[in-house]
């Protein structure tokens, strides 16, 4: 084997590593998540009712995590003004049962 292939062989095999941890993460996240789109949840910063979920790969703890994005409410349940989305990480979720 030359130099050349090694090195192709090498950057294949890291590709197909790293493409593997996200499909793991994802599993992880989506398997714990307990909310669906147009659930209302709240963080310290307020509420939004989801309209997208995706995965956030900015780990916490080394443990991933969804992200939940969507319109803000005021405390009454009824969207702020400015009509403002924002994001909510999974782990800033407040349990409000």
């Amino acid at each position: 084997m030359d130099r050349e292939t090694y090195f192709k062989k090498l950057k294949n095999l890291e590709k197909e590593f790293h493409q593997r941890k996200v499909e793991l993460a994802s599993e992880c996240a989506y398997s714990n998540n307990t909310y669906n789109i147009g659930d209302m949840i709240t963080d310290h910063i307020g509420s939004i009712r989801i309209e997208r979920i995706s995965l956030g790969l900015a780990f916490s703890d080394g443990f991933p995590m969804l992200v939940y994005e969507g319109v803000e409410y005021t405390k009454k349940g009824v969207p702020k003004k400015r009509g403002d989305k924002r994001r909510v990480y999974a782990s800033n979720v407040k349990d409000l049962s």
